[in-house]
């Protein structure tokens, strides 16, 4: 019998040859049809250089089928690497930097949805942004946080002195493809980006702010999060946020070494919340889920509830606009030990409309759906919306 109920997970297996080959670092995002993946690998050239190859796919969130994006295109003839990335419902920008002389980068924009590709090169060096930086879209421009260094803090006249990673901010302008500086951190070098860093994670965008996790020295733990960190795009500033603990769990906050998952949704009050799995403590990977919700900064362990379905770390998330989470990818714990995951898992992470729930029970009760026609299902008054989502 079919019955709802958040964080339940489903497993959908998957064939290693029908995804992505040579991966590395592979991306995902969700639209309410299908969850998209890319990644970029290397390709030796005869005269000894990289050049990098970009290879995406579809996965069908009803039919569970995997799809390839084609384009001759995606195989850049440059001897190039990814500077960054910005991956959301389906549309990914990245940035190529070429890494011999004359200094140029390519800006790509591909939008799986429509499976439409353009590329541009310009002719201008990308700004140092250190390793691994973190980028984000907002109003037309394509945001770079890296890490600068660590910066003395004191709370107060008499607190003790603490350490944190803080971030310079640029941007660029995407019709014009110019860099500026948002934000320089003290005593910082915009042209040597590349001492003493250390490396924190952009945790969540809000659409105002940029949340960032930090990691706290005198604590004596690798990463605990109850110190955020948050950039306001408009005053140009970082700000200290005090988080909330969950009383009913303990310690009432996250402590993870890394390898986690990170994702967002908003809320039907329009609050974002962020969403945490896996990874690993204590070099051993774990199956908690924690959620944080970035408008009353409250954090609550949903592992007191539900669990994943298995220990995994590495693996990455997307959420559907409707609430349905999906982890793909990254490594799990089975009885012979760690292993790829060859899965899919989802399940919901809010209450959706009551529509969505009640298309999920018809599929439910009625499988054989998923093979008929598109004018067959219209001509039986299902609603042309969800009829959609079932073409593959």
């Amino acid at each position: 019998m079919y019955s709802f109920k958040p964080f339940a997970f489903d497993q959908h297996d998957i064939k290693r040859s029908e995804i992505l080959r040579s991966k590395s670092d592979s991306k995902v995002s969700c639209d309410d049809k299908y969850l998209y993946s890319y990644s970029t690998y290397s390709i030796d050239t005869p005269e000894g250089l990289e050049d990098i190859a970009v290879e995406a796919w579809k996965f069908n969130l009803l039919t569970h089928r995997w799809t390839p994006l084609k384009n001759p295109e995606t195989q850049l003839i440059d001897n190039s690497f990814e500077a960054g990335s910005i991956f959301d419902e389906g549309k990914l920008i990245l940035l190529l930097k070429a890494d011999t002389p004359p200094q140029f980068f390519y800006l790509l924009h591909w939008d799986l949805r429509i499976n439409e590709l353009n590329i541009r090169k310009i002719n201008r060096p990308l700004p140092k942004m250190g390793f691994d930086p973190k980028f984000l879209c907002h109003s037309f421009h394509f945001y770079a946080i890296g890490s600068q260094g660590k910066i003395l803090y004191q709370r107060t006249d008499d607190g003790p002195y603490k350490f944190f990673n803080i971030y310079d901010v640029l941007k660029m302008d995407l019709i014009t493809k110019k860099w500026e500086f948002v934000y320089l951190c003290p005593e910082s070098d915009p042209f040597d980006w590349d001492r003493d860093n250390q490396y924190g994670d952009v945790f969540a965008f809000d659409g105002k702010k940029i949340y960032v996790l930090d990691t706290d020295e005198l604590s004596q733990q690798p990463l605990i999060s109850h110190r955020i960190f948050a950039f306001d795009l408009d005053c140009k500033q970082w700000d200290e946020l005090e988080v909330q603990r969950d009383l009913e769990s303990e310690p009432g906050i996250p402590c993870m070494h890394g390898s986690y998952s990170i994702a967002q949704y908003r809320d039907t009050r329009g609050d974002v919340n962020v969403i945490l799995t896996g990874g690993d403590i204590n070099e051993s990977s774990c199956n908690d889920i924690w959620r944080l919700n970035l408008t009353t900064l409250q954090w609550t362990c949903i592992s007191k509830y539900e669990v994943l379905p298995c220990r995994m770390r590495n693996h990455v998330a997307a959420i559907t606009p409707t609430g349905k989470m999906y982890l793909f990818d990254g490594l799990v714990e089975e009885d012979v030990g760690e292993v790829e995951n060859t899965s899919i898992f989802s399940a919901w992470v809010t209450i959706p409309k009551l529509a969505e729930i009640a298309w999920e029970a018809v599929l439910f009760y009625n499988k054989e759906l998923k093979e008929k026609p598109k004018t067959e299902l219209i001509i039986r008054g299902y609603p042309p919306k969800f009829v959609e989502r079932l073409t593959n």
